[in-house]
């Protein structure tokens, strides 16, 4: 009896030390992985930038660089923008990338953390305008390594944290943290300096006739020839065309200083233009621009030299890659058409509105306006079969025989449209001849800082 008892304690006696040893072991086991992960968690949640904004100063940069988002992105980066934060200069940068033209600026930010990111412009600029007038805080935390199925990208995610200022409010957006975001080129090479109005201008006329097809995506853009002049001004020419109508506007320029000793020669995409032209419009007419052109290295894919444009004023810039190919050589065109012998001159305002009104009744594809000029009086006539037809008279001042001609509407009231003068003067030869359109008389202006020339092709009719 007394030995059993024994051996029965001995046993319980083990039982209890090889339990209380595996509930230390369970014990020590739990307190490691809860240290594991709370160093794991400690370590996805790093910050990656952390900033205070104005609302109005982001959102006025979101609005102007979201001009740099291609329409049908092949890349899900190129819907985002790229942020910036510098803790020396307390800025925040922000980048848009279309990889044929890109959009950069920077506002004033109170930055604790330095740091890069991207985000979706889209989601970002809407939170942003729904945001209260004062301070935004911006944090990002670093999350952990995602790969995107529908691209070759992969990157580390980050949650961006948006908290407007004394507002218990916090809205997170999913971004990424990555070096693969392009860049935009550098340029740095100065050109000149040309006032906002000017360029403006220049572009807004040469615009009327790039080509809309692709059938020569050459015409698709805007010529640009910068040359010093024999008073050592900068002579800044632009041609456009779309092959029915062509435009030739000049500007002279002070060189400032600049050295521009060689000619410089490149070809804009109308879309960029397009988006310098709505940049321009909200800019102070005395606003100057800075144009910068640099060759850039090329790739060892294609030798073909590359070239890229930048505009650049306050803290806005808008890069471009300039265009591949031979623009077509049009200067005896232009010479021909001062020829033209049969001049009239109408009022710009009677004649805009007369053909506002005629363009209503004109055929939708040809758009058909015959013109007939004698006497002093200018007689238009259209008709759209099955809808009606119209005609009206205004006297002219004319100089040369009585001549007849027939237009596209539309082109002729595109041209018409920009032109700033009081008046209007057409330069005709025959009726299947080009004509010459240009401002006449007294401008808006005091000056006439810009010189355009539009030459429309006539309508060869039966």
């Amino acid at each position: 009896m007394t030995n059993t008892t024994a051996t029965k304690e001995k046993k319980r006696r083990a039982t209890s030390t090889a339990s209380s040893r595996k509930k230390t072991t369970n014990s020590d086991t739990k307190v490691s992985k809860t240290k594991m992960a709370k160093s794991e968690n400690s370590k996805s949640k790093r910050i990656e930038i952390e900033l205070y904004c104005d609302r109005t100063d982001l959102d006025t940069a979101l609005t102007y660089v979201k001009r740099g988002i291609p329409q049908n992105p092949h890349h899900p980066l190129l819907n985002h923008v790229s942020l910036i934060a510098d803790a020396e200069k307390n800025t925040l940068d922000l980048t848009t990338n279309s990889l044929e033209f890109g959009t950069n600026t920077k506002i004033k930010a109170k930055v604790s953390q330095a740091g890069r990111l991207t985000v979706s412009l889209e989601v970002l600029e809407k939170l942003v305008k729904k945001f209260p007038q004062g301070r935004i805080k911006l944090t990002a935390k670093n999350t952990e390594t995602t790969k995107d199925t529908n691209s070759d990208w992969q990157g580390n995610s980050c949650q961006l944290i948006l908290s407007p200022d004394d507002e218990d409010a916090e809205f997170e957006l999913e971004a990424n943290v990555s070096d693969e975001f392009p860049a935009l080129p550098n340029v740095t090479s100065r050109l000149l300096i040309i006032p906002a109005n000017i360029l403006l201008k220049q572009i807004s006329s040469a615009l009327i006739s790039v080509a809309n097809k692709q059938d020569n995506k050459i015409l698709t853009g805007v010529r640009f020839n910068l040359t010093i002049d024999s008073e050592k001004l900068v002579k800044i020419d632009t041609i456009s065309t779309d092959s029915s109508r062509l435009t030739f506007t000049t500007s002279l320029q002070p060189s400032n200083k600049i050295k521009l000793t060689n000619p410089a020669s490149f070809i804009l995409p109308a879309k960029v233009l397009k988006e310098l032209k709505n940049s321009l419009t909200a800019t102070p007419s005395e606003q100057r621009i800075g144009i910068y052109y640099d060759v850039l290295e090329s790739s060892e894919k294609s030798q073909e030299q590359n070239a890229a444009v930048m505009f650049a004023w306050d803290d806005k810039r808008l890069i471009a890659r300039v265009m591949q190919g031979e623009y077509p050589n049009l200067s005896a065109l232009q010479e021909l058409v001062e020829k033209n012998d049969k001049i009239a001159v109408f009022n710009r305002l009677t004649l805009l509105q007369s053909l506002q009104r005629l363009a209503v009744l004109s055929e939708t594809k040809n758009k058909i306006l015959h013109i007939s000029l004698a006497d002093e009086r200018a007689s238009f006539k259209v008709q759209r079969s099955g809808i009606g037809k119209g005609q009206e008279s205004h006297s002219i001042v004319m100089s040369g025989e009585a001549a007849s001609i027939h237009f596209n509407i539309k082109n002729l009231l595109d041209i018409v449209s920009t032109i700033e003068s009081d008046d209007v003067c057409l330069k005709l030869l025959d009726s299947q001849s080009p004509c010459l359109i240009e401002g006449y008389g007294t401008y808006e202006s005091s000056t006439i800082p810009v010189k355009v020339e539009h030459i429309i092709a006539p309508l060869l009719v039966e």
